[in-house]
């Protein structure tokens, strides 16, 4: 898979051209919500948050999350949007994630080019 530069251009227009509208943001966490446990708050993680797409929703719906982003300019674009309280984000990346093992609920990862999903519990989760 080529790599991409996310902190020389790619950052600056990186939130516009995936913005969400808002039904469709209620889409996607009405499918999370399908396959997430019933009990509240979960601890999640949003590993390559990028710049927070997802992440403040999912805090609002399901309770704390850290996202994990390894490109400096990513995560400033992140940090400097209206802040949810249950959220931080942290430098890292899925290979070396910077939260300790069975410290979270759940975890979201999206990566270009997939299309897969993993329920709580079941093999690969």
């Amino acid at each position: 898979m080529r790599s991409i530069d996310y902190d020389t251009e790619q950052h600056q227009d990186y939130a516009r051209g995936r913005a969400l509208a808002q039904q469709q943001l209620r889409e996607w966490i009405r499918a999370f919500e399908a396959v997430l446990p019933d009990r509240r708050p979960l601890t999640g993680l949003d590993v390559g948050s990028g710049t927070g797409r997802f992440t403040p929703a999912l805090a609002e719906a399901f309770g704390p999350v850290t996202g994990v982003e390894p490109s400096v300019r990513m995560r400033e674009v992140a940090q400097a949007q209206p802040q949810h309280p249950d959220v931080r984000y942290l430098a890292g990346a899925a290979e070396d994630l910077p939260v300790p093992s069975g410290s979270v609920d759940y975890a979201l990862m999206f990566r270009p080019g997939t299309t897969s999903r993993t329920s709580p519990g079941q093999p690969g989760s």
